[in-house]
C-alpha cells in the first residue's frame, strides 16, 4: 500500500468519524468500501491466479510421483521374482527327485512276461539280476515264490515299461 493510499484511508476514516458532517460521512464511508471492495476483488485476482499456478505444479508434481511409483512397483516386482529364482537354485541341488522305481521281470519257456520285483533304481535291480545267478538266492526266492522256478530269463525295466505290451483297450 502506497503513502498516498494510507494518506486517502486515513482522510476517509477522519471523514467518517466527524459528526457534524452527516452527508460526508456517508460519501465517505461509500468511497472507503469501493477501496476495499477494489483491494478485495484484486487480492482475490491474485490469488486464483496464484492457485491455479499451484495446482499446475501439484498436478505435473503428481504425474511424476505416479511415474515414480509404477517404477517402484515394477522394480519391487522383479526384485521379488529374482530372489525367489535364487532362493530356488541355491536349494536345488539339495533337493533330490526321488529314484524312479525299476521292475524286475521274467519270462518263463512259454515266452509270458512275469514281474518278479520291485527296486527303487535301476543300480538296485541290476543287483537283483547278479543275485538271480547265485544259485542260492535263487532257491531262497522260490521258495517264496513257487512260479519263479518257471522262469529262466530276467530283466530290469522302469516302472513305465511294459515288455507283454501294449494293453488291449477295454470298452
Amino acid at each position: 500500500m502506497s503513502t498516498s493510499e494510507s494518506r486517502s484511508n486515513d482522510e476517509l476514516i477522519a471523514r467518517i468519524k466527524d459528526p457534524s458532517n452527516t452527508h460526508g460521512r456517508e460519501a465517505a464511508r461509500a468511497e472507503l468500501d469501493e477501496l476495499l471492495v477494489k483491494k478485495l476483488t484484486d487480492s482475490l485476482a491474485r490469488l486464483g491466479s496464484e492457485l491455479s499456478e499451484t495446482r499446475k505444479e501439484m498436478k505435473a508434481s503428481a504425474s511424476v510421483a505416479s511415474d515414480y511409483q509404477g517404477a517402484l512397483v515394477l522394480w519391487t516386482i522383479i526384485l521379488s521374482i529374482t530372489t525367489v529364482a535364487y532362493a530356488v537354485a541355491a536349494f536345488l541341488p539339495f533337493i533330490r527327485p526321488p529314484e524312479r522305481e525299476w521292475v524286475m521281470w521274467g519270462r518263463d519257456r512259454d515266452n509270458v512276461w512275469t514281474p518278479r520285483d520291485a527296486f527303487s533304481g535301476s543300480s538296485q535291480c541290476r543287483q537283483g539280476l547278479l543275485d538271480m545267478d547265485i544259485e542260492q538266492t535263487r532257491k531262497i526266492r522260490e521258495l517264496r515264490r513257487p512260479d519263479l522256478a518257471r522262469q529262466d530269463y530276467f530283466e530290469c525295466w522302469p516302472h513305465t515299461v511294459d515288455p507283454r505290451g501294449p494293453k488291449a483297450e477295454t470298452k
